[in-house]
């Protein structure tokens, strides 16, 4: 089966607003690995506190039992200090960390981020419901011209073969057929009129709402983006406490070692200051503005610069032969053939992961076993996320609807399927509960 490209839907796309919606989970849990990465650093500090007064209330009574001049034996003992200090140090660490960024972060999360017991957060489905509420009337529109426009180039079908009728019946002179055949012509040729005309008024009615609608979808989106704002701005923030409270102390013969992963060639060694500059400077790295240009580019209203916008399109004979013979590519949804943001889905496809262990990160919680055995070799599967399909040989999925799922996924991610009608197709592995059937 020849590879499948994934497309990035345009914003103002019908549903090209999910990837934007999703961001905010997908932001959300990437800031979660970061709050584990901290919490796991003040746990290793404490650690490390530990093993330094283990290690100092070992030796000091060691010492203190060994015979040797007073003296001398109390400059030994004064050697132990330093193993205090260094605990002392490293506990001094852990609740700076705790205090500046582990505490912090979890507040910052419970009063911002609720996730669901299933599904998507609170966050992002209000996200979508603001996008969705904003698409609306378009999206009817959209659909009520599409609907129009199958039926003009039906109509203009019907109309072309009547007229090819008659002709011939002409060219045989048979005046009765002929006659009959001018009827029918005038009937089709009618119709075809008044379809076309609702077509070109359906199609002006888009023009004269694209405005509307363009400002309904950038007021939505202003939302998510300042949400994305206030976490990348608490992610930069947490992450300048995190590098503070690290303050470790500096030498200029400290250095670690990393062994190389060839064989026999030689480990790599590095300077600890020169280190730590550098991860202090790449902490103060983080440019606000430009990642949230990245996100309005890639998943906003910046990513539809090229979208081809519905319009008026005349009956093209070649074009729907094409189509007909299954020859031509289907193209964006709302955009027409020529319509595809051509930009590979870093964000379309649902990664399913499994969250840390941190307790205020986000936590994946577990999908119900919906699949259910077949005796077929099939089963059952609940779609987890709608998908328009692109091809004619792909299945439309709506979100919460089960499917047949018709073997395993192929090596590029795509496994045929049957819907409740009977329509089979392909679709996407990742849109789909694809956990072992149920028993």
């Amino acid at each position: 089966m020849p590879k499948k490209e994934k497309t990035q839907p345009a914003f103002y796309d019908i549903g090209g607003h999910n990837p934007a919606a999703k961001q905010i989970d997908d932001g959300m849990k990437a800031a979660g690995h970061l709050f584990n990465m901290m919490d796991a650093m003040q746990k290793l500090q404490m650690k490390t506190a530990k093993e330094f007064e283990k290690y100092a209330s070992t030796h000091e009574a060691k010492i203190s039992k060994i015979v040797e001049y007073d003296p001398v034996k109390q400059v030994m003992l004064e050697q132990i200090k330093i193993a205090r200090c260094a605990a002392a140090h490293h506990r001094a660490i852990a609740a700076e960390i705790n205090e500046k960024c582990s505490q912090p972060a979890k507040t910052w999360k419970e009063d911002t981020w609720k996730k669901s017991f299933f599904g998507p957060s609170n966050a992002q489905k209000e996200q979508t419901k603001k996008f969705k509420q904003a698409q609306d009337s378009w999206e009817k529109m959209y659909k009520k011209n599409v609907q129009l426009r199958d039926q003009f180039y039906k109509a203009t079908q019907a109309e072309k073969t009547a007229r090819q009728q008659h002709d011939q019946a002409k060219l045989e002179q048979n005046d009765q057929k002929a006659a009959k055949l001018e009827n029918d012509l005038q009937t089709k040729s009618a119709d075809l009129q008044a379809k076309d005309q609702h077509y070109r008024t359906s199609s002006q009615e888009l023009v004269d709402e694209k405005d509307n609608y363009v400002r309904r979808m950038n007021e939505a989106f202003e939302a998510a983006m300042e949400f994305e704002k206030q976490r990348l701005q608490k992610t930069s923030e947490l992450i300048g406490n995190f590098n503070e409270a690290l303050g470790l102390e500096k030498n200029e013969n400290m250095v670690f070692e990393l062994k190389a992963k060839e064989k026999g060639a030689e480990s790599e060694k590095f300077n600890v200051i020169d280190t730590l500059e550098s991860v202090a400077e790449s902490a103060q790295s983080i440019d606000i503005t430009q990642n949230l240009q990245i996100y309005n580019n890639t998943m906003g209203p910046n990513n539809a610069v090229n979208m081809v916008w519905p319009e008026y399109q005349p009956y093209d004979e070649l074009a729907q032969a094409q189509k007909l013979s299954g020859s031509s590519a289907s193209g964006n949804v709302a955009a027409g053939t020529e319509g595809v943001y051509n930009q590979s889905a870093q964000y379309d496809s649902p990664p399913p992961q499994k969250s840390p262990s941190y307790d205020s990160e986000p936590e994946s919680e577990p999908e119900p076993q919906v699949q259910i055995a077949d005796t077929g070799g099939e089963y059952t599967a609940m779609v987890k996320h709608p998908w328009t399909k692109q091809d004619d040989d792909e299945l439309e999925l709506t979100e919460g609807e089960m499917i047949y799922v018709l073997g395993e996924p192929d090596e590029e991610g795509w496994c045929k399927g049957r819907k409740q009608d009977g329509t089979e197709g392909l679709f996407p592995a990742d849109y789909v509960d694809m956990g072992e059937a149920a028993a």
